[in-house]
């Protein structure tokens, strides 16, 4: 189809260690290393994570959606 393999390859590896990273810091987030509440939102917006995404991991490890 025209892909360059190499170049799909590299996305795959960017999406696999990212979805890593936030899997590494909802555990920080349960550990109780990034405050809460409005805290915890402005902790991590400021060091650059997505705040709804690491949310949605936190409540995917503990069973919820």
């Amino acid at each position: 189809a025209g892909y360059d393999p190499d170049v799909i390859q590299k996305i795959v590896n960017l999406l696999y260690s990212d979805s890593h990273l936030y899997d590494a810091i909802a555990r920080q987030v349960i550990d109780g290393l990034w405050s809460s509440g409005e805290k915890r939102k402005e902790l991590l917006t400021k060091a650059g994570y997505d705040y709804e995404r690491v949310q949605a991991v936190v409540n995917k490890i503990l069973g919820g959606k």
